[in-house]
């Protein structure tokens, strides 16, 4: 039968490895059975005359073969010797100081309950929430929706009443009283990442507990004595096969060490501040434009060029159902404002021509229609000089 397993010790400390243990013992051997005696051998029949050959004698009766003897039981095996005691873990290091958050960004987005129409005419005032970071010359949307929306220029913050001067708009709003506010332009450039702190020192490792040393091994038990060599006679029935022996006990499983305590965590090290916010770019711009003439160059649109270099249109020209739609490129090189125009396409015939021209620091946008009555649309992306 198995021996008793030993009851489990406690989580001993880890340290250093200890020595191992001598093995036990082995267990005595069982004592072997009797062997059965051997059957005895029958008579050989008659030599007939020479001449012709006689009938052969008939074969004698084989012998009955003995019983096997008994095997002899096993010893039993001996017990296991118990097992050491597990060396402490050593404390792990403390966990290091978080980093400092980085400073706030510039804020602008806002809303208004001011009453306000679309389109505003002249200077005018709303009420926005306070302590944002709006200034003067900065270009920003009053949105009702995406497709109700008025352009201004701010003309003075301060506490929640924020000032501006009316550029452009889209579509109409009548007394309307709930507004999205920000400033006008996609988002600028991504600031870079700031550092990143230096990594806590690790604690120090607590020492490896000591190996506890291995129980002997059980005595084996002794060998069980062989049986007698039975006597050869006839060849009969095979004797039945003698009992196995029984097994020895499994020794006692000794008792398991205690585990070690952890080591307290290292210290982090700081997080790296975080990086400035890039600037703010201008995004895309949307106007129209109901031109009634045909008056050569008429300004469409204009851009400081001290602030832009280089801008995108796309333009779309509509008349009595007919659409010319096309794409231009529009710089300066401080003196002169240049035009490459491509991408156009148009129903029937050609309805604008485009030119550029720049002044007093101005880049102005003009085009030319074919037919009075000629409706103009456009988005403008421009590039910082």
């Amino acid at each position: 039968a198995t021996g008793i397993q030993g009851a489990s010790g406690a989580t001993g400390f880890t340290g250093a490895t200890g020595i191992d243990g001598a093995s036990g013992a082995t267990g005595i051997d069982g004592a072997t059975g009797l062997t059965g005696a051997t059957g005895v051998d029958g008579a050989s029949g008659v030599d007939g005359a020479t001449g012709y050959t006689g009938a052969t004698g008939v074969d004698g009766a084989s012998g009955i073969d003995g019983a096997t003897g008994y095997t002899g039981a096993t010893g039993q095996t001996g017990e296991p010797g118990a097992t050491g005691i597990d060396g402490a873990t050593g404390f792990t290091g403390a966990t290091g100081i978080g980093g400092a958050s980085g400073a706030d960004g510039d804020t602008y987005k806002t809303t208004s309950s001011s009453s306000l129409s679309i389109p505003v005419s002249g200077a005018t005032g709303i009420t926005v929430g306070a302590n944002l970071d709006y200034t003067i010359g900065q270009s920003i949307v009053i949105a009702k929706d995406v497709s109700n929306y008025q352009l201004g220029t701010v003309a003075g913050y301060s506490g929640t009443l924020l000032e501006f001067v009316p550029t452009t708009h889209v579509g109409t709003a009548s007394n309307h009283t709930s507004w999205q506010v920000n400033l006008d332009g996609a988002q600028g450039v991504q600031g870079a990442t700031g550092y990143t702190g230096a990594t806590g020192v690790d604690g120090a490792s607590g020492a490896t507990g000591f190996q506890g040393a291995s129980g002997s091994t059980g005595l084996t038990g002794a060998t069980g004595y062989t049986g007698a060599t039975g006597i050869d006679g006839a060849t009969g029935y095979q004797g039945a096969s003698g009992a196995t022996g029984y097994t020895g006990a499994t020794g006692t499983q000794g008792a398991s060490g205690a585990t070690g305590e952890v080591g307290a965590t290292g210290i982090d090290g700081a997080s790296g501040a975080t990086g400035i916010a890039g600037a703010t770019g201008t995004g895309l711009t949307a106007d129209s434009e109901a031109l009634t003439t045909t008056t050569a160059n008429q300004t469409i649109d204009s851009y400081n060029g001290s602030t832009y270099r280089t801008a995108k249109y796309i333009i779309q020209a509509t008349h009595s159902g007919d659409v010319h739609s096309t794409e231009v490129l529009v710089t300066h090189d401080g003196t002169n404002a240049s035009v490459t125009e491509y991408a156009t396409m148009y129903s029937s015939a050609s309805l604008i021509t485009v030119s550029a021209d720049y002044s007093a620091g101005t880049v102005f946008v003009k085009v030319t229609p074919a037919n009075t009555n000629t409706t103009i649309d456009f988005l403008r992306e421009a590039v910082l000089a």
